[in-house]
């Protein structure tokens, strides 16, 4: 505020949000939310773990190919090749994962900014409360001399359209926040825990039939595998599942040895 403007204005507040809005990010960042801070630190730290993982996982795969180049069994060859042929699929499917984390941290980066803003109007409250108050008290000085005030009336009233501006934004903001958190939290975590369940799901039917595919050497299996994990639809592939497990257990329930023999006993 300068305190040596006679003229008086109307302030526009659509033509000076983006302005303030920007000095107010800038200066909010020398208070920090320590709660939430850690939060995005968190989701930043997750995010980098799930691609170092996926990267490890790569590696494994490049590992396992080229070690089954040195086997001598081609059958044991095969089986290896296969296995690191789904992971190398079931890894590409998880990377899809990567963009709802950072969806998830950036949610909550956005919310930091806007909590830093908020904090910023509240400084400038206070310095402008307190600033009204040191006019008012110079303008009640010099109505007590009988000298004239206008002057004073006018940086009084400027003050006070700045006080309505940031008050307006502030309340703007703080909607802002309010509804981010009612609706857009169970956007971004209903996406996330969406995408979550859907590959997993999906790479557990493909670990199923690899398993399957161990016990019988059958490539259909394979090809099942590849197509759940490439297509993301694991229901059918889930059915085969389903049917193998049930043959195997009636198999299981064939007895496997037969009773003793009848041996019939003499009464004395």
């Amino acid at each position: 505020l300068f305190l040596g403007i006679e003229e008086e204005s109307e302030p526009d507040v659509s033509s000076m949000r983006k302005m303030r809005m920007a000095s107010a990010s800038f200066r909010g960042k020398i208070k920090g939310h320590k709660e939430l801070e850690e939060l995005i630190a968190s989701e930043s730290n997750a995010k980098q773990a799930w691609k170092e993982y996926l990267k490890c996982a790569e590696k494994v795969g490049e590992c396992q190919r080229t070690y089954a180049e040195t086997l001598r069994s081609s059958q044991a060859r095969r089986r290896l090749e296969n296995l690191s042929h789904i992971s190398d699929i079931a890894t590409n499917r998880c990377k899809q994962l990567s963009s709802a984390i950072k969806d998830k941290r950036q949610f909550y980066e956005t919310l930091l900014t806007k909590e830093r803003i908020v904090d910023t109007f509240k400084r400038d409250r206070v310095r402008q409360d307190k600033q009204l108050l040191q006019l008012e008290s110079l303008r009640k000085h010099r109505q007590s001399l009988n000298r004239n005030t206008q002057d004073m009336d006018s940086k009084i009233e400027i003050l006070k359209n700045e006080i309505d501006v940031t008050k307006i934004q502030m309340g703007a903001i703080v909607a802002e926040i309010n509804s981010a958190i009612d609706s857009q939290l169970k956007v971004v975590y209903g996406q996330y825990l969406c995408e979550q369940k859907l590959i997993f799901n999906t790479m557990a039917v493909a670990d199923s039939l690899m398993e399957l595919y161990l016990r019988t050497d059958d490539e259909m299996y394979v090809i099942q595998a590849q197509t759940a994990l490439t297509e993301g639809d694991a229901s059918e592939q889930a059915q085969t599942i389903r049917r193998a497990s049930m043959s195997s257990s009636l198999l299981s329930q064939t007895p496997s040895e037969a009773p003793p023999a009848y041996t019939l006993t003499s009464v004395s």
